[in-house]
């Protein structure tokens, strides 16, 4: 199995204050296994500056353990100053099973990976697994709302896809009310959405 980072590279957002102007500067992001990425420039950095990572091996970057982000800075009078962060942690998630995205001060997670037959709205035992991660989310996130999207392909009339979506949403809402060993209770309206 490839277990591979979905960035190309770390991204830092300096604030650097030279009276003398700034002439040079490097920016280097190590951890325990050796050097991670490296990047230099002339004059003030700008405002997001993107590390270009040497590996994007998930396995080699976990051996490593926690980042270090150096930056050295030279001023226009030949001044240096060499300023280091505190570890940064990295956090490992399987895309597989979530993907978060941060949005705001939120993190929304999306879940597409409730499959159905051609034609039909009946969920096959092969998905409970799934199902038990995502009520497992919900009790952790009990404040959280959870929207459940049903979807199509474009085969056939758009009227009865868009029926048939809105039944599947309510087969995923109602497996799930199970799993959360609660009653189910009545769903918000379903809306009208396009296939796709």
């Amino acid at each position: 199995m490839s277990v591979r980072i979905d960035t190309e590279a770390l991204i830092l957002r300096p604030a650097v204050n030279a009276p003398h102007g700034v002439a040079h500067w490097t920016v280097r992001a190590a951890n325990n296994s050796g050097s991670l990425g490296e990047l230099s420039g002339e004059g003030t950095p700008p405002a997001e500056i993107k590390i270009p990572m040497k590996t994007r091996n998930l396995n080699e970057m976990a051996v490593g353990g926690d980042i270090t982000i150096t930056m050295v800075v030279k001023d226009r009078k030949d001044q240096k100053l060499e300023l280091a962060t505190g570890p940064v942690k990295v956090n490992f998630i399987q895309t597989s099973q979530r993907l978060a995205q941060k949005q705001d001060f939120r993190v929304q997670e999306k879940y597409a990976l409730i499959l159905f037959d051609f034609d039909s709205d009946a969920i096959s035992a092969r998905n409970q697994e799934i199902v038990n991660a995502i009520v497992a989310r919900i009790r952790d996130l009990s404040e959280a709302p959870a929207n459940i999207v049903g979807h199509t392909d474009n085969i056939g009339k758009e009227e009865y896809n868009i029926k048939l979506s809105q039944r599947r949403a309510l087969s995923v809402y109602k497996l799930l009310s199970v799993a959360y060993r609660e009653p189910p209770q009545q769903p918000y309206p379903l809306q009208r959405c396009r296939s796709q």
